[in-house]
């Protein structure tokens, strides 16, 4: 409900002269009422889930991301040009989620954790919906969608499995990064489109979005040391979807393109 009334407010913005900061703030603000709406009206609701899955369109992760791979490709002042625009956009979001959190606790409605434990199947589907959802606002080609939903779904199964074997958050993520990156260059190259197609899209499985807001919103709240943990966390999660794509993509492009096969036709012999 909240990313209905939220997604043609945005659009609605870019139209227009206003700052995106400012539409961030009020979008934020949408996105955190609604819940409290549902819990007010008698519905059992888990709020920080309700909360941060519909801000997620919003989330500058894939800013954080953009940021670490020009810092990796030599060009600092491009990087950091993007990684104060993540942080301004995070910032926004969390101001409007605080002020709305705050009024509501005056006003007495708080919520209950109900999470409950969702098949991993249904999960790794919701995935794939959620990217083709965020493609087809892209603007992506009808050929590349299922394809992207494809490497999507494949790369996040990666951090599901791996951790619970023993193996590190941020390697599980490189892994997963680098599966993207690979599968989104040969897949372009059997398509014949540019590969950034499918991995500025595949890779919102991976963004450290959720951990840059709450970053802020710890901020925001006067929580310093968790705030600072989480950014590090965040920063840590960018670096190797970063790293893990660009070596996905290097060895990617070493791969054969594919050819169209010449058929010779059948001529009888003089």
């Amino acid at each position: 409900v909240a990313a209905v009334i939220v997604q043609p407010l945005m659009a609605a913005v870019r139209r227009s002269r206003v700052p995106v900061v400012f539409a961030s703030v009020v979008a934020a603000v949408v996105v955190a009422t609604v819940p409290h709406l549902f819990l007010w009206a008698g519905a059992t609701i888990a709020l920080t889930p309700a909360i941060a899955g519909g801000l997620f369109p919003l989330l500058p992760g894939a800013a954080l991301v953009a940021s670490v791979v020009d810092g990796l490709s030599g060009a600092p002042l491009s990087s950091l040009a993007k990684a104060l625009q993540a942080a301004v956009v995070a910032s926004a979001l969390a101001l409007g989620v605080l002020a709305t959190l705050s009024v509501a606790d005056a006003l007495g409605v708080t919520g209950t954790v109900d999470v409950r434990v969702i098949p991993a199947v249904a999960v790794a589907i919701a995935a794939g919906a959620a990217t083709v959802s965020l493609a087809v606002e892209r603007g992506m080609p009808r050929a590349a969608l299922a394809p992207t939903a494809a490497i999507a779904v494949l790369a996040w199964t990666v951090p599901w499995a791996l951790p619970s074997r023993g193996l590190g958050r941020t390697l599980a993520v490189f892994l997963a990064a680098t599966i993207i990156g690979l599968g989104g260059q040969v897949v372009a190259r059997w398509q014949r489109l540019p590969g950034t197609i499918y991995t500025s899209s595949a890779v919102y499985v991976l963004v450290p979005g959720i951990a840059i807001y709450l970053s802020m919103l710890a901020f925001a709240t006067s929580n310093s040391d968790l705030g600072v943990e989480l950014l590090l966390q965040a920063v840590r999660t960018a670096a190797a979807i970063a790293a893990g794509v660009a070596l996905g993509a290097a060895v990617g492009r070493s791969v054969p393109s594919p050819r169209r096969r010449r058929v010779a036709l059948w001529r009888p012999r003089r």
